[in-house]
């Protein structure tokens, strides 16, 4: 039983780090390119052909800081949301380093942790619903949810810029 339980945890991993993560960092591109104009879907797999392992890696040691630091509760939620941006990050420059996005992210949070928690509960009441309509209304909420957070970090990314923490050559254009 034991064995079963390492192997399913193992594939777990895997799937996660090798095919969820990249595609969340796909949809934050799509959604981030969506802001200015119609935006291909296949986008969301672009992530494939560029920097893969680069993404896969900063991605995975992020979840592992964060999945650390919830073992002791508090520095697990203060995390999350000092990193919440690393994935649009590695969306605009998937070459970053682990610790650059890492950084960044939680340079561009500061001071914001509390708006984007604001942000969040605003979708309670929508996700309520969705509950009614067991789970159809998501279809809706979460393309409506996505393109709200990508808004975010483009108000943060500009603030980033404007800041002098980074530049349009380490995010793009």
């Amino acid at each position: 039983l034991i064995i079963v339980m390492l192997i399913a945890a193992a594939i777990s991993l895997c799937w996660s780090a090798f095919l969820i993560n990249p595609l969340t960092v796909g949809r934050n591109r799509y959604f981030m390119e969506s802001r200015q104009s119609a935006t291909p879907f296949s986008t969301v797999t672009s992530i494939f052909r560029t920097p893969y392992l680069n993404v896969v890696k900063v991605m995975l040691l992020t979840n592992l800081k964060i999945a650390l630091g919830s073992l002791l509760i508090i520095p697990g939620i203060y995390w999350s949301y000092c990193y919440m941006q690393v994935g649009y990050l590695m969306a605009e420059n998937p070459s970053l380093t682990t610790g650059r996005a890492m950084e960044l992210s939680k340079e561009m949070m500061e001071g914001e942790k509390w708006n984007y928690f604001v942000l969040q509960l605003s979708f309670f009441g929508w996700l309520l619903l969705c509950a009614f309509t067991f789970g159809i209304g998501g279809f809706f909420l979460e393309p409506y949810m996505q393109a709200t957070y990508a808004e975010f970090y483009a108000a943060m990314r500009s603030k980033a810029l404007a800041a002098g923490m980074t530049t349009t050559d380490e995010l793009g254009g």
